[in-house]
């Protein structure tokens, strides 16, 4: 894996890889193979929308973009895909991982709720871009969280126990993501909402909230906060 330049994983996308299987260890469960190997497509997949949307000032550029990614996942796109959109300019990268993605997808017989939940999150992702209402902002965040943890579920089915945890633990962990990353998503034009100490206090608080409710879902709420703090430690070191 390169450690650098644009084919470099990012370490924030790294540390939920790495993460995920010793978490679910906690509960018992052991990914095979090609468990592991399919959540690291979807996670490639994530990382590479991602990277383009990050690059597309204009709104009407990202829903354009949007279209293609759930067309690229739902059927078989040519140069043109369903809806006319030319896609011959998208990056020969993220269309081998949205392909690969989309493989996957089809052999698990997910392919149609993969593009349904894929719509939805980059739909979510848009108007979090948008909006300036904390209290709206930080539903975005805890439904951007949940639907990936929906996608990754979809990918790796897991049994009821760990599968509720996880579903608890989605919104903290993604508003635990944006407390680290809102000064520079805002710098950067990804997030309209006020980045002040305020939005922080109000992230942060939730993010507790939710975390402390999880943790009761863990079969070592201990152990849990021991992985939780290390896992956090972690992040803040790799996120620029």
């Amino acid at each position: 894996m390169p450690a650098r330049g644009e084919d470099a994983v990012r370490p924030e996308y790294q540390a939920l890889v790495e993460g995920y299987p010793s978490l679910l260890r906690q509960f018992g469960v052991e990914l095979s193979a090609i468990d592991v190997e399919d959540l690291g497509v979807l996670m490639s997949a994530i990382e590479h929308v991602d990277r383009v949307l990050d690059a597309l000032p204009r709104a009407a550029d990202r829903a354009d973009f949007a279209r293609v990614v759930v067309s690229r996942l739902d059927v078989d796109a040519c140069d043109v895909d369903r809806d006319g959109i030319d896609v011959r300019g998208v990056d020969a990268r993220l269309v081998t991982s949205l392909h690969a993605l989309r493989e996957v997808a089809v052999r698990r017989g997910v392919r149609e709720v993969l593009a349904r939940l894929t719509a939805e999150t980059l739909a979510n992702t848009e108007r979090m871009r948008a909006v300036r209402d904390r209290a709206t902002y930080l539903a975005c965040i805890e439904r951007e969280g949940a639907l990936c943890n929906e996608l990754a579920l979809l990918i790796v089915p897991l049994p009821s126990a760990p599968s509720a945890f996880l579903r608890a633990i989605a919104a903290p962990a993604n508003l635990m993501d944006k407390l680290l990353d809102l000064r520079r998503d805002h710098r950067n034009g990804e997030a309209a909402v006020d980045p002040s100490i305020g939005t922080h206090a109000w992230i942060a608080a939730r993010m507790v909230r939710f975390a402390w409710a999880a943790a009761r879902l863990h079969p070592s709420p201990l152990r849990f906060t021991a992985w939780g703090v290390g896992w956090l430690v972690r992040m803040a070191r790799v996120v620029p």
